[in-house]
């Protein structure tokens, strides 16, 4: 694998890494002549690797070459040789990953393809992977995620400070709790935060 080209957003599970990558991907897809996403922990990589080929362009993956038969390796190599050539780089998202080592199966070599993961392991190897590693937000910070999330116009945090850390305490003061229990208390206005807490 080479440095540089692949990045991982690291963290245990809540912290919104699959929100990150996806808001990345969707406000920077100008930057790149398109984007792939491969779901890690639902299937094998190859697979997503072969399904792609598949359906997107259209390809009968062989199976031999000449009267030899093709390796798993071989045939995903095989694939990636056909992508179209681009003047941009690719990005290649490959969403919560449990088994790092598929990573030198399934990504192709050439450097236009940049490769972003998320994925709950941590400490990765810094000779070959730039970690990103997303954190559990400290007291003050999720205060701030939640005041942000109801907008400026609604005082319930600052109204009821006691119980807005409460209910971020509950949800473990991760990102994405904060912002799903924010989503929801802008759609009820006349939701306290002790009615809030009471419901979560």
């Amino acid at each position: 694998m080479r440095r540089g080209n692949y990045v991982a957003i690291t963290g245990m599970g809540g912290l919104g890494k699959t929100e990150l990558v996806t808001q990345y991907a969707t406000q920077y897809q100008d930057h790149y002549d398109g984007i792939i996403w491969f779901n890690a922990r639902q299937r094998i990589l190859a697979a997503e690797v072969f399904e792609l080929f598949t359906f997107k362009f259209g390809l009968e993956i062989p199976q031999t070459q000449g009267e030899k038969l093709l390796t798993l390796q071989q045939q995903v190599d095989w694939c990636w040789l056909q992508y179209p050539e681009t003047q941009k780089p690719v990005l290649i998202v490959v969403d919560d990953l449990t088994d790092l080592t598929q990573l030198q199966d399934v990504v192709p070599p050439e450097t236009r393809f940049r490769v972003l993961i998320t994925t709950r392991q941590q400490h990765l190897d810094p000779n070959y992977i730039q970690e990103l590693p997303l954190e559990v937000l400290l007291p003050p910070i999720a205060l701030e995620l939640l005041q942000k999330q109801l907008g400026k116009n609604h005082q319930r945090v600052v109204n009821e400070p006691e119980t807005a850390t409460e209910i971020c305490e509950f949800l473990g003061n991760l990102p994405l709790g904060i912002i799903l229990v924010g989503s929801y208390l802008t759609t009820d206005l006349g939701l306290s935060l002790t009615q809030m807490l009471e419901v979560v």
